[in-house]
């Protein structure tokens, strides 16, 4: 059943991401917090946004054995001079050795970073190289990475994959076979030489928040979505969400002020009343905006599992009926069908835009709203609709809704009739069709 709310924007809960090793698939993390895949290419240096639910990390653990590893020299001399390889699973593979080697010899580590500091180190090497150290979960690492970062502030090529590493993924950190997660998978970042590993991080660091946040200001826009996507699951942090706050109103690209205002429209649940009722009204504000349809799409599933202050419902009543974008208007609407009881007359709300609205497709997107809340159908709302409205999608929606007959006698009855008047006489056969084939059993499918 086709449903407006979800826009075409939220995937299936708790998807699986597939993890490729020596040619074998199998299930991978699951995560516990929302987040995108990104697809980057190191040398393009483009990014590529889709939006995916959660997904859950391994828990399986691996032991730090030595078996196929490499003396330090020989080991040393293949990162600096083969790493990284022309073909994707030897990367990864050599990624995931070079992960166990480092926690089994921590005497190696100076000469790995030094590799990472040098500012002759190609940037392929230097992007897979941060990828491998940012998922150590070691403050050695994360300081080498910012004083990496610090060295390439002004080169974003770089300072977004020193960003990019403080922010991977770290969870379970005795799994080492980490670097060759499908790359459509969610949240997942993908260097050109094939090292995909989750961005994921909640960060506790405060020295690495400190470092991070200013580069949400940056003016490249890739180092600033860098900087959001690695922050985005740290808004536990007030001084994170007031930057996100901050760079809601004032980013000037529609994407990446799509991914700050989805991470503060998931983290509202976590607010006090009053920060969340502000964080709301801004994200509300934001929606009217018509260029920003991307904001609107990110924000309405989160939202609609939030209890919204009968201030923000008039507000969005407004959106609904005043606001010159059909775009604004079906996204007031949604919002204000999910409240339900918390809302006033939300019922009366949906029926009077199903009625009167100027554009067949929100008339017709309406009455779908009005199918999918708990309450009971009243015939006679609907039946007027489908004899009357102009646009035939909009009588085939409500001939759908009417379809579902009401236990109760009476209304049964009047909907009944309505189908067979609308089986007989309705202009358009897609109608006329329908309603015989729910008078023969049909169900309406």
């Amino acid at each position: 059943r086709a449903t407006i709310i979800l826009l075409g924007f939220l995937s299936a809960h708790l998807p699986i991401i597939v993890l490729v090793n020596k040619g074998k698939t199998t299930q991978a993390p699951q995560e516990t917090n929302p987040g995108k895949t990104v697809n980057l290419n190191q040398r393009t240096t483009q990014a590529h946004y889709t939006h995916k639910e959660p997904v859950s990390l391994p828990h399986q653990t691996e032991g730090l054995s030595h078996q196929g590893t490499q003396e330090e020299g020989v080991f040393l001399t293949q990162l600096r001079n083969n790493f990284p390889y022309m073909d994707s699973l030897r990367n990864q593979n050599f990624a995931t050795g070079l992960r166990r080697f480092l926690k089994a010899n921590e005497g190696a580590r100076d000469s790995v970073a030094s590799i990472l500091l040098d500012p002759a180190t190609p940037i392929g090497k230097f992007a897979n190289l941060a990828l491998v150290l940012g998922s150590m979960d070691d403050a050695y690492y994360d300081r080498i990475l910012l004083k990496a970062l610090l060295m390439h502030r002004d080169d974003p090529a770089r300072a977004q994959w020193a960003i990019f590493a403080l922010g991977t993924w770290r969870e379970n950190p005795d799994w080492n076979q980490r670097f060759g997660f499908d790359e459509r998978g969610p949240m997942i970042l993908r260097t050109e030489d094939g090292i995909s590993t989750p961005v994921y991080h909640q960060i506790e660091d405060w020295a690495v928040l400190k470092a991070l946040t200013p580069f949400m200001l940056h003016q490249d826009g890739e180092v600033r979505t860098a900087a959001i996507l690695s922050l985005r699951h740290s808004l536990n942090s007030a001084d994170v969400r007031e930057s996100f706050m901050g760079r809601l109103q004032e980013e000037s690209d529609p994407g990446i002020q799509a991914t700050i205002a989805e991470a503060l429209a998931r983290n509202i649940k976590n607010l006090g009343e009053e920060e969340k009722s502000a964080t709301v009204d801004a994200l509300i504000d934001q929606a009217t905006n018509t260029r920003m349809e991307g904001v609107r799409m990110k924000i309405l599933h989160p939202l609609q599992s939030a209890a919204l202050s009968p201030p923000q419902i008039q507000k969005l009543e407004n959106m609904a009926f005043d606001d010159p974008s059909s775009s604004v208007r079906r996204f007031a609407l949604s919002l204000l069908s999910s409240q339900g009881n918390r809302g006033q007359g939300s019922r009366q709300i949906l029926l009077k835009a199903a009625n009167i609205d100027p554009d067949p497709n929100i008339r017709s997107a309406v009455i779908q709203l009005i199918q999918q809340q708990s309450a009971a159908i009243e015939p006679e709302s609907l039946v007027p609709i489908l004899a009357n409205d102009t646009a035939w999608n909009v009588r085939h929606s409500a001939l759908r809704a009417l379809s579902e007959f009401p236990p109760d006698p009476e209304s049964a009855s009047i909907a009944i009739n309505a189908v067979k008047n609308a089986a007989l006489n309705d202009p358009d056969p897609k109608v006329s069709e329908f309603a015989m084939s729910i008078l023969h059993g049909g169900g309406g499918k």
